[in-house]
């Protein structure tokens, strides 16, 4: 009975797991599939597959294929061209950027990728974007010749090839045709890409089907001779499509790495998300202990950031007490603050908090390790400098970001992206960001931020904001953890760093 027990218990797993995502008992492995086609698993498609409508999430694995970007970023950090040929910044300040475009270049549907077709969609973004606050205010887009765009800027924009590359979807050319009719571009791409989808092959937020773009400019550079992306939510599907041989490239999970390594599959990691607790109260009209920078501090101290990071994300993670950003990390700030609960008491006791306080912090269920179960293993240790954290575990997304953007939350424990200094100070720490409830100024990170804006070399001073955030406590980081990707020995070139905020696959390439 046993024996026959297990034949059971597995049938019925491969039913629930392997039958969802291809069908139990047939392997497609090597031999059996065409060589020049590209498999991809990602566990969403975004909303929509307008380059001017889409949020950041791996559904942006799509816009790519089908949108060639203005620059593209290379995974050492470095910059290469794309529909744009050169870039530069003129005069000083940072305040006019001159692009200069590949000649002979057509969009998929034949017509002229131009200076005015380029002005065009990056006027459609500007104007329709939820990411438009990211690029900063232009003034103007100029067509100043038939290959020649010019940005001119309200105040200097140092990140500019970064917002126009083909890591943020306002580098995604739209072409004249996709403009005139908007409506379509949510699940018909109009773009200058390698590839172009395939109505036929193709369900939405289910399976798309790309072949390729005849009109492309560098055929070279296409690979294959399809690429199929399948949508695969959960977890553990999305590992057994990738062990069972259906897939070359998937989004792995922490959950799952695990076991993929153990399978022989490939794995691809690149440090992409900080866990942290984000203080929105900065005032202290909520929370009044947060005003004070040695409460703050005293949080900082009380967190056992080793032993939390390895019981959460295991090999997958790096404890940190400084925010992480991919132009301003200051290295020697990552354990500035060392797991010392005495240390934390003394400034507890020294603010006026001997005796400690409750502190209200809203979290999420569904973000896991990054969510709920994170905020409940920070509390165990505060607990213990007597704060005692009341969280809120909200259940559901739009619950998540009521409560996030309410006025009423003075702590939001949340995970978030490794990102561009200037992104994060503007979301989450500047007078004007979102995130900070009551516009509390630092005089100091203004001049810093204001000083990189205009500088040639912004770098030097987005350290300084890295270290003066981290000695202010302005945010509260715990660890950062890993995006994976998982890889079949049919693909190679796969590569994945924290200068990216998503793969591109147009340079993955068969073995």
């Amino acid at each position: 009975m046993a024996s026959v027990g297990r034949r059971v218990v597995l049938a019925g797993a491969c039913s629930s797991v392997i039958l969802a995502v291809a069908g139990c008992g047939r392997k497609e492995g090597s031999g059996q599939r065409d060589s020049e086609e590209l498999r991809i698993g990602l566990p969403d498609a975004g909303s929509t597959l307008n380059p001017g409508k889409a949020q950041h999430s791996p559904g942006n694995v799509l816009r790519v294929l089908a949108y060639d970007s203005l620059i593209r970023r290379n995974p050492n950090g470095s910059f290469a061209p794309g529909l744009a040929s050169s870039w530069r910044f003129l005069g000083s300040g940072n305040r006019q950027f001159e692009l200069t475009l590949r000649q002979g270049v057509k969009f998929a549907n034949g017509e002229v990728v131009d200076a005015r077709s380029v002005k065009a969609s990056l006027e459609y973004f500007l104007k329709n974007s939820p990411l438009a606050s990211n690029i900063g205010k232009i003034d103007k887009v100029e067509a100043t010749s038939g290959e020649t765009v010019l940005l001119y800027l309200a105040e200097g924009n140092p990140i500019l090839p970064f917002l126009l590359s083909d890591q943020v979807p306002a580098g995604s050319v739209i072409s004249p045709q996709g403009l005139a009719t908007p409506s379509a571009l949510d699940t018909v791409p109009a773009g200058a890409g390698p590839y172009v989808l395939d109505p036929a092959g193709t369900v939405a937020n289910d399976h798309y089907s790309f072949v390729p773009n005849r009109n492309y400019y560098d055929q070279s550079a296409i690979k294959y001779g399809k690429v199929t992306v399948r949508i695969i939510p959960d977890d553990t599907a999305m590992l057994q499509a990738a062990m069972t041989g259906q897939l070359d490239v998937a989004y792995g999970s922490l959950g799952t790495a695990d076991a993929a390594e153990k399978a022989g599959l490939g794995l691809v990691r690149a440090p992409n998300s900080i866990n942290a607790m984000f203080i929105e109260d900065l005032a202290g009209r909520l929370a009044p202990q947060l005003k004070d920078v040695r409460v703050r501090q005293a949080i900082n101290y009380s967190i056992d950031r080793e032993t939390i990071t390895r019981a959460l994300v295991r090999k997958y993670g790096r404890p940190t007490s400084a925010l992480v950003t991919i132009d301003g990390w200051a290295e020697k700030y990552r354990n500035y603050y060392s797991f010392d609960p005495e240390k934390a008491r003394a400034l507890l006791a020294e603010a006026g908090y001997s005796n400690g306080f409750t502190l209200k912090v809203v979290t999420s269920v569904a973000q896991g390790v990054n969510g709920e179960q994170g905020a409940q293993a920070i509390a165990r240790d505060l607990g213990k400098v007597g704060i005692k954290l009341d969280v809120k575990a909200a259940t559901t997304d739009s619950e998540f970001v009521q409560e996030a953007f309410s006025g009423t939350t003075p702590v939001l424990h949340s995970e978030w992206s490794v990102t561009l200094m200037p992104i994060s100070y503007t979301t989450l720490i500047s007078p004007d960001a979102p995130m900070n409830t009551f516009h509390v100024k630092d005089g100091e990170l203004e001049s810093l931020a204001a000083q990189a804006n205009v500088a040639a070399d912004p770098t030097p001073y987005w350290q300084k904001m890295t270290e003066r955030i981290t000695e202010q406590a302005m945010v509260i980081p715990i660890f950062t953890s890993e995006t994976i990707l998982y890889t079949s020995s049919a693909v190679k070139n796969v590569e994945y760093s924290v200068n990216m905020l998503h793969p591109n696959p147009i340079k993955w390439t068969p073995q």
